[in-house]
């Protein structure tokens, strides 16, 4: 028995993780049906996630209704996140936005088993990765993530962004930066960016830790070079070509929508001022 049990005890702290995972997953599960199905999703945000993915299944890419009733790209009210396209595929045969709140409950909760892989590389120790997991389980703002925020871009892609700096320090550690991994890095990357507007700047900075503290191999100086670039690329064209482009529609519905009740624009002008995101 003893013997039995040294031989699969390196396996305890994972079961461990994956027994939480489970149990909060359920309970998480329950909490976000019930408030669905007391009506306290509204529009902002899961009604807006949920009409884009629509939308995009159905041929207008990333389009949502505003709050003026104007049918707009999704970049002409608020935010970069094309990330909601993965879920075209499903929400095309499942309707229903509850795919969306399930799946970020998944993500989230587990991200934990790609930060236990994390933490056991860079401590070697189990245990240790172990109460580094748990801990992220339970700090009050994951907890506040699950129970109440339904649906964000940003949110679901914790795990791709956590994933690839565990795939870069695997690769930095065991000098292989192959093709394939190199690959599915980028691939990590991509969909990380994709969860909103800001988040190549997190990438820019990653480059950044590589350049400073992965310092020896000209391949990470090349990776980490690429990554500022096109992380720099995407920021700009987010912030400072996709948001403007299409900030006149949020402006013209407004205008529409006010002269339909008997406003003048001009005594309401500072809400169709520049988008404040």
């Amino acid at each position: 028995m003893k013997a039995l049990f040294n031989k699969y005890s390196k396996y305890l702290p994972m079961a461990i993780l994956v027994a939480f995972c489970v149990g909060i997953l359920a309970v998480t599960i329950r909490i976000s049906y019930s408030r669905y199905d007391n009506f306290e999703s509204g529009k902002f945000d899961l009604g807006n996630m949920a009409q884009m993915v629509w939308n995009t299944g159905h041929g207008k890419f990333m389009y949502l209704t505003d709050y003026f009733g104007t049918n707009l790209p999704r970049w002409g009210m608020s935010h970069v996140d094309p990330f909601l396209v993965v879920f075209v595929p499903i929400m095309y045969f499942i309707e229903s936005p509850l795919v969306l709140v399930f799946s970020q409950l998944a993500l989230v909760i587990f991200t934990s088993l790609i930060l236990f892989k994390l933490a056991e590389l860079e401590l070697e120790n189990r245990v240790a990765a172990l109460a580094i997991s748990l801990a992220y389980l339970f700090y009050p703002a994951i907890g506040f993530i699950l129970a109440w925020t339904d649906f964000h871009g940003v949110t679901a892609v914790m795990p791709f962004f956590l994933g690839a700096f565990y795939l870069f320090e695997k690769m930095h550690k065991e000098d292989n930066f192959s093709r394939s991994r190199k690959i599915w890095f980028w691939v990590l990357l991509v969909l990380s960016m994709s969860g909103k507007e800001e988040i190549p700047l997190f990438v820019i900075l990653f480059g950044v830790f590589i350049l400073l503290f992965r310092k020896g191999k000209e391949v990470q100086k090349r990776l980490a070079a690429w990554m500022i670039g096109i992380g720099l690329v995407w920021f700009i064209v987010a912030f400072f070509v996709l948001i403007p482009s299409a900030a006149h529609y949020r402006v013209e519905g407004y205008e529409r929508f006010v002269q339909s009740i008997g406003i003048e624009p001009e005594e309401t002008k500072n809400v169709a001022r520049e988008n404040y995101f």
